[in-house]
This record gives structure tokens, sequence and C-alpha cells, in this order.
């Protein structure tokens, strides 16, 4: 949706979308869609940094990788003043490790500044030599150093520089907590296998006992049908038979009619 090109009605509102009064085309044509990446980096807070007084609203909303470009005129408070902190404090040093780099490609020149140095911190808070600062617009009413443009945007790119080392910081711990839990899930799926194992071994070893158990039962009991060993090896025992006459008319006993019994 083009900023002032859109004249169909929308269908949630069903009303013409209007250029507000702020609208910017070349903002709206610059945007573009969040990455996974551009997310995490903007759950990492920013350092800490002076805000100028007089700077102007398109400065606020710059990125610290973008430069502030020069800007010949004064605003309606008065000229722009750059300044980059308060005078005994080196801008140029954190309190955290930076990583070591051969070739800075942020371009950042460590020059030595009197009022920035902390072991003068003494002297430059002294209250005459702060009157004697200001009348030769060395630091401002709040006693800050004034710097110039190039000097800020420096300071700029070393905050930048931070930022990035505490994005890298965030994800070596983000990783390394993805690491331990793939690891945990990992043992507990072990763990998991190995219980499985067991208990499978168990109900081999139980159901092996009930198999030994009824075999043993079947052995103890002799079948009444099956005759013994002694029975097997005894000869047959000599069946003795004998024989009946028929007795024929008159009680006469006929010889040729018999009963084998």
């Amino acid at each position: 949706m083009l900023c002032g090109t859109q004249e169909k009605p929308l269908p949630i509102f069903k009303k013409k979308w209007r250029a507000s009064k702020n609208c910017d085309r070349t903002t709206l044509l610059t945007l573009r869609r969040p990455t996974a990446v551009s997310k995490f980096r903007d759950t990492v807070p920013i350092p800490n940094y002076p805000t100028l007084r007089n700077s102007l609203p398109s400065w606020r909303t710059r990125k610290l990788d973008e430069k502030i470009p020069m800007y010949h005129g004064n605003t309606p408070s008065g000229p722009i003043v750059f300044h980059r902190g308060p005078m005994g404090n080196n801008p140029l040093q954190t309190d955290t490790k930076l990583s070591f780099i051969l070739n800075d490609p942020y371009k950042i020149s460590h020059k030595y500044n009197p009022l920035h140095d902390p072991h003068l911190k003494y002297w430059v808070n002294l209250p005459v030599n702060q009157k004697l600062l200001q009348k030769q617009k060395l630091i401002t009413e709040n006693n800050d150093v004034i710097c110039s443009l190039n000097e800020y945007n420096e300071y700029r790119r070393f905050l930048f520089r931070i930022h990035n080392d505490s994005v890298m910081h965030m994800l070596k711990v983000k990783d390394a907590e993805n690491e331990d839990r793939r690891k945990i899930t990992i043992a507990n799926l072990n763990y998991r296998k190995e219980l499985l194992k067991k208990l499978k071994m168990l109900a081999h070893e139980k159901s092996k006992n009930k198999q030994r158990t009824t075999k043993s039962k079947r052995n103890s009991i002799k079948p009444t049908f099956e005759p013994s060993n002694k029975e097997r090896k005894q000869p047959f025992k000599k069946i003795k038979t004998y024989t009946e006459f028929g007795t024929g008319p008159g009680g006469v006993i006929d010889q040729s009619k018999y009963e084998a019994k």
C-alpha cells in the first residue's frame, strides 16, 4: 500500500485510506519486513548514550550505524551542539571487554582528549576551570564535552560495535541453552529406552519361569493310562482255554458241537 495512491475502500474499515500529514513516501518505500535476526537484535537493549538537546526528530529514529548528516542552520531552541559525555569520563571505553579486531571496520580513532581523561577529573571539575572552559566553548552548561560532527558519528559507531558484541554474546548464550536442552531431551529419551528394555527383560524372565513351573508339575504327575517301565519289561501271561461240548437231545453229549471259551 503506497502512500497517497490507495483509493479503493479497505475491506475492514470500508473507508478510503488517505495519507497523514507526517507521511513520508521515501520512508514507506525503504521499509523492510522484520526477519528473525532483526527481531532478535531488537530484543537486545541499545547502550545508553547522551542525547542531543537540539537534535532533529528524524535523528532519534536513525540507527547507530547510520551517519547523522550535516545540518546548516539553527533549531527553534538554538544551534545544534554535539557532545559525547561529561568531563573526566572516556566515552570510548566500557566495563566489558570488546572483541579484538585487527582491521577495524568501524574506523574508530582513539584520539586523546584531556577533558575526557579520568586522571584529570579533579582539575576539570573545579568550578573556576569549568567557567573558563564554558567561556572557550569547550563544554556545555551541563559540563558535557563539545565535539565535532565527525567525532559524534565515530562515537555512534563505537556504540554500534558495543551493541553488536552484546548481540553476539546473547546469541552464544542462547545457543548454549539450546544445546543443553537438546542434551537433556536426548538423555531423557535414552533413559526411557533403557527402562523399556528392562521391563521387556523382566516380562520375558517371568514368562520363562512360568513355563518351567508348568513343565515341572507335568513331569511330577504320572499318567494312569501309560504302563510303567516294569510292566513294559514283564513277559505276557499265558491264557488257559477250555471247551464245552454241547448237549444233544436226550442229554447225550454231542462232541461234534462245542464252544471254545
